[in-house]
């Protein structure tokens, strides 16, 4: 049943399995979460959305907009989605292919500026540092607002594999500039 889905179905069946939600608010929900690990551009999300409604793997309803005449197009997910989400579950995870700019930069530093490349280990570093404080903030407030949510361990799991990948990644950038310094 998942053969025909593409990885970028998974994150929509994912958040619709929680609560019905537009287009819009999928893609600022896969931001918020899984987006620091699994980022899905509106280029992907439309088409999947219309390809998982056109199959049954998701449902569309019109919800009330408020205020406004407008009916807000939302997309529930069906048993067919669920489904598939349970089958994607049992599966073991595929390999991923590994490609981080900076490494290959590094790897041909001797071609160019070696100034220039330790100018982007500094940039790298700043950059993870505001991402592990951003996840460290989605932590505590997982930890104080939803410790009792049935998927607030699976949450934290993730957050802390993220975490530990950004902390060593600071740890190398620290650890290559005292190299390059050498």
């Amino acid at each position: 049943m998942t053969k025909n889905l593409k990885p970028s179905s998974i994150p929509i069946l994912g958040m619709l399995a929680s609560n019905p939600m537009s287009g819009y608010e999928l893609k600022q929900k896969i931001e918020k979460t899984t987006g620091y690990f699994w980022n899905e551009s509106y280029g992907q999300l439309y088409p999947q959305l219309k390809y998982l409604s056109e199959n049954g793997y998701i449902k569309e309803i019109e919800q009330d907009n408020g205020d406004s005449k407008r009916v807000k197009k939302s997309y529930t997910i069906a048993d067919k989605g669920r489904n598939a989400m349970k089958e994607w579950l049992s599966k073991p995870p595929k390999d991923q292919a590994l490609r981080v700019e900076i490494l290959l930069k590094i790897f041909f530093a001797n071609q160019g500026d070696h100034e220039q490349i330790r100018q982007h280990i500094i940039e790298h570093k700043e950059k993870s540092t505001k991402t592990i404080n951003a996840l460290f903030g989605i932590k505590n407030m997982i930890n104080e607002q939803f410790s009792n949510h049935p998927d607030a361990k699976f949450w934290l799991i993730t957050l802390d594999h993220g975490i530990k990948t950004y902390q060593a990644t600071i740890n190398w950038a620290d650890e290559s500039l005292n190299s390059l310094n050498q």
